[in-house]
C-alpha cells in the first residue's frame, strides 16, 4: 500500500489520509528515539561510510522531526486557550497545525527511505569471516 500512496500526487495522498469533516481535531503527536543507535553512536565508525551516512542522516531527521512535534504540541495546546481571539485561533490551525502536520509527515517519509537504504542484516560487510 505505501509504494501506491507514494505515487499519488500529494494533494491526493492528503485527501485520501486524513479524516473529512472537523478541522477542530488534532493530532496525538509522539516523539521517537533510537536507543540502540544512541547507545553504539562511537561503534559506527566502523562500518562503510554510505552506512554511516545513512545512519547518521536517520538519527539527524529524528531530531528534527521530534522538534517539530514539540513545537507542535505546543501550539495545539494554545488552541484550548480561551483568551486567544477567533482569529488567532484560526491563524494557529491554519498557518501552525495544518501546515506543520504536512511538514512531519514529509519528514516521516525521509525517515522511512532513509531506513530502506540501511543494509540488510545479512549484507556482506557483515559477515564474520576471519
Amino acid at each position: 500500500m505505501l509504494p501506491m500512496l507514494r505515487a499519488l500526487p500529494y494533494a491526493k495522498r492528503y485527501e485520501m489520509l486524513n479524516p473529512k469533516g472537523n478541522d477542530e481535531k488534532g493530532v496525538g503527536l509522539v516523539q521517537y528515539s533510537l536507543p540502540l543507535l544512541d547507545i553504539h553512536r562511537n561503534e559506527i565508525v566502523l562500518f562503510p561510510l554510505n552506512v554511516q551516512s545513512v545512519l547518521l542522516k536517520i538519527s539527524k531527521n529524528l531530531d528534527l522531526f521530534n522538534q517539530r512535534v514539540s513545537f507542535l504540541q505546543g501550539r495545539l495546546d494554545r488552541t484550548f486557550d480561551q483568551s486567544i481571539s477567533e482569529e488567532n485561533h484560526r491563524r494557529l490551525v491554519e498557518n501552525d497545525l495544518k501546515q506543520g502536520y504536512r511538514d512531519l509527515a514529509d519528514r516521516a517519509e525521509m525517515i522511512v527511505d532513509l531506513v530502506s537504504k540501511v543494509p540488510p542484516k545479512r549484507a556482506p560487510w557483515l559477515s564474520r569471516k576471519g
